[in-house]
């Protein structure tokens, strides 16, 4: 299978601090990718590195065959590659439906009037969205009266409407109740299963990790540290020794 995202070497350097220090991983088509590691192994510089918040200081990355290092963050977005951030990007004062449509015209090039009838002519694909993540029947909600997990939901169907090939999803369960959680794992299985999209998605909550991912990249200190199934790396002396708490999971 050919990969879909491929990052090759890349390197971010701040001053005389190393944060990525050649970082290479590639992502195939469909496959949900987890990538872990204590706090301050680089992931989050990864992840701005990936989208062209930071541009790299060596290294490349490749997203459905076409190079998007350097580009801006809307260059990337437009190749395939959107992210979900962790601390809430919604339109509030939006709603659901509104939201949604907002983020389909900016794809399209339309024009941002919510009140033209381009969006008319969206409304089955905002649908389809909403069902998708579950809120449907929120469509007519305003965004910021929505509990956080349906705030959370509701990103996603935002970051949908660019119609991504690849989808970064930064601590996709961070600050969710049990439920919330058990409501995210599902949606992320349905993205996969529904839409075949590709997930990376970098978690803190190992039990999310192991049970979603089909592989795993754990990071320390900038550098990748292992690539492997959810087995292989619960089971790693390394992973177990700096990430895991000397425990196996």
């Amino acid at each position: 299978m050919n990969p879909l995202l491929v990052v090759d070497d890349i390197t971010k350097k701040f001053g005389g601090f190393l944060a990525v220090d050649g970082v290479s991983l590639s992502v195939d088509a469909g496959e949900i990718h987890a990538v872990i590691g204590p706090n301050g192994a680089g992931k989050s510089t990864l992840f701005k590195l990936l989208t062209g918040v930071y541009t790299p200081t060596r290294g490349t990355v490749e997203v459905s065959g076409t190079a998007v290092t350097g580009m801006r963050p809307h260059g990337v977005a437009r190749a395939g590659l959107v992210q979900v951030f962790q601390t809430s990007s919604i339109f509030p004062r939006l709603t659901v439906e509104e939201s949604v449509a907002t983020s389909l015209l900016a794809t399209s090039g339309m024009s941002m009037s919510l009140r033209r009838r381009d969006w008319v002519r969206l409304r089955d694909e905002v649908a389809s969205l909403l069902g998708d993540v579950g809120l449907l029947d929120e469509a007519r909600s305003i965004a910021a009266a929505l509990s956080h997990g349906d705030q959370r939901a509701l990103e996603v169907a935002v970051a949908l409407g660019c119609r991504p090939s690849v989808l970064l999803l930064d601590e996709p369960t961070a600050g969710m109740s049990p439920f919330e959680t058990e409501r995210m794992v599902a949606l992320i299985k349905t993205l996969r299963e529904v839409r075949g999209v590709t997930i990376v998605l970098s978690e803190h909550d190992m039990d999310v990790v192991f049970g979603l991912s089909d592989r795993v990249t754990v990071m320390h200190h900038g550098q990748v540290l292992r690539v492997g199934s959810p087995v292989e790396v619960a089971n790693d002396e390394q992973v177990i020794a700096v990430y895991l708490g000397g425990e196996r999971v």
